[in-house]
């Protein structure tokens, strides 16, 4: 008989991605997620007395596992044309014809405007998005959006650890035949497609999977580290916005009293506040494309900055049937072209190869145990990818270590520095 047991062990094994799902799906309520300031991030916490090792919350767990192929046949009825990005029928660069979402967004608008769309069309009921809590500012909240405003206070990246799937539980609580669409990272949609082969009644709820195309996810400590470098306290914060003024636009803080702090996005997201904060858990995810998802919208960092449009676009590659659908029906309200998918490709190469590569290698230098996944085999790295590769994994530990330790912040941006121009000479 298969041992079972609680996610407290994927925490202990370092494999927890924090999304949430284990709390909306113990049926005994004895899982809640405790936000852990010494490492700057949610962990979820069994009541023992209360857990009856029933094993939902293992099954549906992310971080534990993901079986790539099962879950892509099921989706898709076919494997992948191209395994290192998954499933895809069209890819398109485009942005929203509303002024104001584009240029208040991480890049485009593409989602926002989307959304809104789907919603006035009766497409859609409402969508699960994540916005910044109002009286807790630095702390991200995972809420069901039913109206315009509600899509466009979701608007923009929060770099910060989001526990989007404790919102299952209120998905499933809605009213019969309403539908929705959501909004998440790789590893969000990992959990809640392993979810909808489980339970009919969420995959009949979801309508639409827009998957947000990610290298990693810096921790809560990152924007802390941010807010020292620049000497704002944390009571001074009234809201914060990580993204949007254009492109590639910036953080925006809004200190009590309505004075506001600007910092151009090129200038914080560096090799320390990009890099050094984000869990190790992140370095072992093999999916940045967000492959699982109907539709995967992401920067178009690949391009030269000096060829892209200063008030924002977006990368968009409709993956399933339902997708390219869901982006006709919506495309009244975006501008878009045809883009190449081997643009793509080789403009991310570097994210794509490092995230399907050698993970056992990832696992072995980060001191870490692996999760179990079972995919499609993909191109290897040649010898000088795999040095970079190499390269990278040593000074992102090293650097990961000072993170975690606020007494080494001081030395954390220099050595950023010195990192990214030594970085130079070798990953390309």
């Amino acid at each position: 008989m298969e041992e079972r047991f609680s996610v407290s062990k994927v925490v202990e094994d370092g494999l927890c991605v924090k999304c949430g799902t284990c709390v909306s799906v113990c049926p005994k309520n004895a899982i809640i997620l405790e936000l852990k300031t010494n490492i700057g991030t949610f962990c979820p916490k069994v009541d023992e007395s209360i857990c009856n090792l029933c094993g939902f919350c293992t099954e549906s767990c992310p971080g534990q596992s993901v079986d790539f192929i099962q879950l892509t046949r099921n989706i898709f009825k076919k494997d992948p044309q191209k395994p290192h990005i998954g499933n895809f029928i069209n890819c398109f660069i485009g942005y929203s014809c509303d002024n104001d979402i584009r240029y208040n967004s991480s890049s485009g608008g593409v989602i926002t405007a989307m959304l809104i769309q789907a919603l006035d069309m009766g497409i859609i009921n409402g969508a699960v998005l994540t916005r910044m809590k109002k009286d807790i500012p630095l702390e991200p909240e995972p809420f069901i959006a039913r109206t315009r405003q509600e899509i466009i206070e979701a608007t923009g990246s929060k770099y910060c650890p989001v526990p989007l799937n404790i919102m299952v539980k209120d998905l499933l609580r809605t009213n019969v035949g309403e539908k929705f669409a959501i909004v998440g990272l790789p590893c969000h949609l990992h959990a809640i497609r392993k979810l909808e082969m489980i339970n009919k009644k969420l995959k009949n709820k979801i309508v639409i999977h827009i998957g947000i195309i990610c290298s990693k996810c810096p921790s809560f400590l990152a924007t802390k580290y941010l807010l020292n470098r620049y000497s704002v306290e944390l009571e001074m914060i009234e809201n914060i916005k990580y993204r949007g003024g254009g492109y590639p636009g910036g953080m925006t803080i809004i200190l009590k009293g309505g004075e506001e702090k600007n910092i151009a996005f090129l200038d914080y997201y560096d090799t320390s506040f990009g890099q050094f904060f984000s869990p190790i858990r992140c370095r072992l995810c093999i999916d940045f494309s967000a492959e699982l998802a109907d539709i995967s919208v992401g920067d178009v960092f690949y391009c030269q900055l000096d060829k892209i449009d200063k008030i924002g676009s977006s990368l968009i590659i409709a993956r399933s049937v339902e997708g390219e659908k869901f982006l006709s029906d919506t495309n009244v309200a975006l501008n878009i072209k045809t883009e190449s998918i081997e643009d793509f490709i080789n403009g991310c190469k570097w994210n794509i190869i490092f995230k399907k590569s050698d993970i056992v290698m990832r696992g072995f230098l980060l001191g870490n145990k692996l999760p179990k996944y079972t995919t499609y085999a993909t191109p290897k790295p040649n010898i000088k990818m795999r040095v970079n590769i190499l390269f990278f994994l040593l000074v992102y530990r090293f650097g990961n270590k000072i993170s975690n330790n606020k007494k080494l912040w001081i030395i954390l941006r220099y050595y950023g520095m010195f990192i990214k121009y030594a970085g130079n000479l070798f990953i390309k």
